[in-house]
């Protein structure tokens, strides 16, 4: 099995799987650590700190799905990360997966969360995880 195609399952797990918003119920407490988080990661970005903007981004997945609280979901997740730092040196190198623009995704699915709009938190997610998924296919032709 190569890494594309374990990536992959991972990733279609995630979309088909359906991280269902529609269920989520987040409190302000939750809305604040997450702007929290939103904001860390772009101070980090906009400070050069590279690694720490995308740990804080990946913090941001971590927390929705343990608020989902799906335990498949959150092994799916893990393994897709174990994935994603094993060629994340790759992905910086070719310039691939702009930390800026996932943090922009992610503005975007917190706003669409924080208005109650369930169906387009889960487009936006499905769309985030489909432009990684392309952006690491893209790094892995290099590898290969």
């Amino acid at each position: 099995v190569t890494f594309e195609m374990e990536f992959s399952r991972h990733s279609s797990i995630l979309n088909v799987s359906g991280v269902s918003y529609t269920d989520l119920v987040l409190e302000e407490a939750d809305f604040q650590a997450l702007e929290s988080l939103l904001k860390s990661a772009d101070r980090a970005i906009a400070n050069g700190e590279q690694i720490l903007g995308r740990s804080l981004g990946e913090e941001f997945h971590r927390y929705l799905a343990n608020k989902v609280g799906n335990q498949r979901l959150r092994s799916h997740i893990e393994q897709m990360q174990e994935h994603v730092d094993r060629v994340r040196p790759l992905i910086w190198q070719k310039g691939l997966a702009p930390i800026e623009r996932s943090a922009q995704q992610h503005w975007q699915i917190f706003h669409a969360l924080k208005r109650g709009d369930a169906h387009k938190a889960e487009a936006l997610m499905t769309e985030h995880t489909i432009w990684f998924e392309a952006e690491l296919a893209a790094a892995l032709q290099y590898a290969y």
